[in-house]
């Protein structure tokens, strides 16, 4: 097994490399599509009618009364609070973070809440409306399919494969001809074969059962 690792980290680097292609595509796509639109002010305030007072970065500036609250969730008075705009850590602000956005996607760490967040993104420097552009879940779906259920499967098939290669080693097998490959493999059958063997009684008169004394 450690033989096998050791052996396949060449290999493993030609697949990373193909995953690092496949991020950079994605981390591309996603800087064009997702670049400040996961931007969002403290100030979520909202009236009635669901109109936010704060619509766009700009207005986030100035101060807000926000509610504090005790240990049951009940509130117990304001508080004087700054408005700041925050990005989210998961963004697509540029390659680096897109990249390492879509490394996590791939994971399956929590990739529903950067799938939605991207759903809710309206535009560069606009506050985000709940599910603004629902079309955006077929990219994270396509980027997983390709990623988790292709792409990472290539690392457990390299190890596989080297694994295969040092038990041929360890049984000599390694340097066989395709045809002495074959009558090995027809040998081991013969060794496992365990046929019964069943008495057929003959039929014949002229055999000496057909000749009964009276």
């Amino acid at each position: 097994m450690v033989n096998s690792l050791i052996l396949s980290i060449p290999a493993l680097m030609n697949v990373l490399l193909i995953v690092l292609l496949f991020l950079m595509v994605f981390g591309i796509l996603g800087i064009q599509l997702f670049k400040g639109k996961l931007g969002n002010c403290n100030d979520l305030d909202c009236n009635e009618l669901d109109e936010c007072l704060v619509t766009n970065k700009k207005q986030c500036i100035g101060w807000f009364y926000g509610d504090i609250y005790d240990l049951d969730g009940e509130t117990i008075g304001k508080v004087r609070i700054k408005r700041e705009w925050e990005v989210n850590i998961n963004n697509y602000d540029n390659i680096f973070n897109s990249m390492l956005t879509f490394f996590e996607i791939s994971t399956l760490e929590m990739w529903p809440g950067m799938m939605y967040a991207a759903i809710d993104g309206v535009d560069m420097d606009l506050v985000p409306q709940e599910h603004a552009k629902e079309w955006v879940s077929i990219i994270f779906i396509v980027f997983i399919f390709f990623t988790t259920f292709f792409i990472m499967n290539l690392f457990i098939s390299v190890i596989v494969d080297k694994f295969n290669e040092e038990i041929k080693k360890r049984q000599g097998s390694d340097n066989f001809t395709d045809e002495q490959k074959e009558w090995v493999k027809i040998q081991r059958l013969l060794v496992h074969t365990n046929p019964k063997i069943i008495p057929v009684e003959p039929i014949n008169c002229f055999r000496l059962q057909c000749f009964k004394i009276v």
